[in-house]
């Protein structure tokens, strides 16, 4: 849920929110899935995103290196 909420925020240029809402679903996330579980990736992903169209490059590679890994 919080991964759809945080695509709507994005979508209405909300990108802190977003950020939060893709925050929660990757904590949630880590409640019952192994460290690496290949569907964290597109959290990962979706948090550096929001990082770069809020001009944070550090942070944005940090959490898309992650969602490579």
């Amino acid at each position: 849920a919080h991964h759809l909420l945080g695509n709507d925020d994005d979508e209405r240029g909300e990108h802190e929110a977003a950020r939060n809402h893709f925050e929660k679903s990757l904590r949630a996330f880590h409640l019952f899935l192994p460290p690496n579980h290949h569907l964290m990736s597109s959290s990962y992903n979706n948090i550096g995103s929001m990082y770069f169209k809020d001009d944070q490059y550090k942070e944005a590679i940090e959490y898309h290196q992650r969602a490579l890994q």
